[in-house]
């Protein structure tokens, strides 16, 4: 989380563009991700839910104004619908070509830029063409998969602090196992 926090301070610093501004430009325009943001502001804090700690209290939504890049966006599931189909479609566009070089397994280690790559127990339990990536900052964890073999992504997003990606990984066990019809 630093090291990514830290790489999108740095491009702020290069390009003297506000992080933010920076992924809604180059990211989430292009890919009509419209409600995905760091400021809240009059114009989307209605829009977001209330989060609560692990016991179900009230919490308050983390703010991050220096090491953005570590996950301080809020989405929905729309927008998060439009981020996993840009990234099942390498072919499309620029972006989506970008977003598909992200799942490369890096040094010959167990992720991607920003992705987890299937451990020895993903793959015992059929997940082998999976990469996923979870979080939790504040009231709120997420968890996203993509099986671009399989051609389909998933989304888990709570508003309470409690670790999803058990849910997530029998989830994208579940998907891969199904017969759907197109």
């Amino acid at each position: 989380n630093f090291g990514m926090g830290l790489l999108g301070h740095l491009l702020a610093l290069k390009t003297g563009i506000n992080y933010e501004q920076l992924v809604k430009q180059k990211l989430l325009n292009p890919i009509g991700m419209s409600h995905t943001f760091v400021t809240i502001d009059s114009t989307n804090k209605a829009s977001i839910i209330d989060g609560f700690d692990e016991n179900g209290n009230p919490a308050t939504i983390w703010e991050d104004k220096v090491l953005t890049g570590a996950g301080s966006f809020l989405s929905n599931g729309n927008d998060m619908i439009q981020f996993i189909k840009a990234n099942l479609n390498n072919k499309e566009t620029i972006v989506s070509k970008s977003l598909v070089a992200t799942q490369i397994q890096q040094l010959n280690g167990e992720t991607g830029l920003g992705w987890i790559l299937p451990s020895s127990a993903d793959k015992l339990i059929g997940n082998k063409n999976i990469v996923w990536h979870n979080g939790m900052a504040g009231a709120y964890a997420s968890f996203i998969a993509i099986d671009k073999e399989n051609n389909f992504g998933l989304i888990v997003l709570s508003n309470k602090a409690i670790d999803v990606t058990k849910l997530g990984m029998r989830l994208t066990t579940n998907v891969r196992t199904q017969s759907w019809k197109e």
